[in-house]
């Protein structure tokens, strides 16, 4: 029976049949929050604050002036504030409306990480990685916000996906597609995007004489997206000049990234986001197994598999050296993180005795590390109201990573 369940996960043909019950699934136990919760009263309902500007000031190009702090919220680029108010259009100005767009997206992040995990690995490891990224709570909370998270997730997603597409085939509609994605991700949230081409020219860097991808390739795709980026920068730093820069570069960028902005800096320091990686996933800890595993194989590996670790180490480090540290930046790792997770459990299948021992010990030692997250969060913040829902995510989790070891390491 059991053989049965992962050969028809594992046949490409059933990817969307797959796709279409997580989504069910996920419209179940998502959707009544939805309905039922209102804006949050900062970052939320400072982007909302924006939408309504657009219908009661047909500020479309530029809300700054009627922004929350002006150029403070008002300077992040107006891609989805534009779906936003599209959107309000149709379905009217509400928070059901706004909040039903990140999940949209997020649904659609899911679908993304099927397909790339299926392009590197195979179906199975596609759905493995979908389920591992959807049980945490940071895609729980922020698949439900009107904010720029889950959106420049799935652009970026996007992106890789036409780039492993590209290649592969070789085709230049898809380096071209990257590139227009790439730009649409620099129009959702300040400069984030260029995490895309950084990745990308670090692959390059290392594996150019064993790859099908030039150095011209790269310079097209970027350009495809600063050309569809560039104007609405230039015509901010038309209207506004420093004004404009001050917030843009100096507070969004230079102030988070070597100041720290907001009391968001950490006593942990770059061990931050280490230990955030392990308490959200209660099996995280086999991203790191993996990683030394392939250190050891290196001159084996796949230049897909090399790509993917590239694509998680380069994101580990760039929040790690960022001063500021909110949870929320721990997206940008989470989704390589969950298809180097969904690769590992699928080879330890045939892992020897002691690996597989070793890999249930540290597992269980993470699970017990994420358990007392909860605990001293409860402690210290007497955060009760929350201990519930905490512990409701940490259960499933947990219950998924059991599901995990019956399924792969029998």
């Amino acid at each position: 029976m059991l053989n049965k369940i992962l050969n028809y996960l594992n046949d490409g043909k059933n990817t969307f049949k797959v796709f279409f019950f997580i989504v069910v699934f996920l419209s179940v136990v998502k959707l009544p929050g939805i309905f039922i919760a209102d804006i949050q009263p900062w970052d939320e309902g400072m982007y909302a604050t924006r939408v309504l500007s657009i219908s009661l000031n047909g500020d479309f190009l530029d809300q700054s002036s009627h922004s929350i702090l002006g150029f403070y919220s008002g300077s992040h680029p107006p891609l989805l504030i534009w779906i936003g108010y599209f959107s309000s259009l149709i379905f009217g100005l509400n928070s059901i409306t706004l909040k039903f767009i990140p999940f949209i997206f997020g649904l659609l992040t899911i679908l993304l990480l099927i397909l790339i995990g299926r392009n590197l690995f195979n179906p199975l490891a596609g759905i493995t990685a979908a389920l591992v990224f959807s049980s945490n709570i940071i895609f729980n909370v922020f698949s439900k916000r009107f904010q720029f998270d889950i959106p420049y997730t799935f652009f970026i997603l996007l992106s890789f996906y036409f780039f492993l597409l590209y290649m592969d085939k070789r085709k230049v509609i898809y380096n071209i597609s990257g590139g227009i994605v790439f730009g649409l991700c620099l129009m959702v949230k300040i400069l984030v995007g260029f995490y895309i081409p950084i990745i990308i020219f670090i692959f390059y860097l290392f594996l150019r004489k064993k790859i099908n991808y030039s150095l011209s390739d790269l310079i097209i795709f970027t350009s495809m997206g600063v050309i569809i980026a560039l104007p609405w920068h230039l015509y901010m730093l038309m209207q506004y000049g420093n004004d404009f820069i001050d917030y843009f570069f100096k507070f969004h960028i230079y102030d988070r990234a070597f100041i720290g902005v907001e009391h968001n800096t950490k006593g942990s320091g770059i061990f931050y986001f280490f230990n955030y990686l392990l308490s959200i996933i209660p099996y995280n800890i086999l991203i790191f197994i993996s990683l030394v595993k392939d250190f050891r194989n290196r001159d084996n590996l796949d230049v897909k598999k090399i790509f993917l670790i590239i694509w998680f180490l380069t994101g580990l480090t760039i929040i790690t050296l960022f001063r500021t540290k909110l949870e929320v930046y721990i997206l940008l790792i989470l989704a390589p993180g969950s298809l180097i997770i969904a690769d590992y459990l699928i080879r330890l299948k045939e892992a020897s005795t002691n690996e597989k021992y070793m890999t249930i010990i540290l597992t269980s030692l993470n699970i017990l590390w994420s358990l007392s997250l909860i605990i001293r969060d409860n402690i210290f913040y007497r955060n009760y109201a929350n201990s519930f829902h905490n512990n409701f995510i940490c259960m499933r989790a947990c219950s998924t990573f059991i599901l995990f070891y019956q399924i792969y390491f029998k």
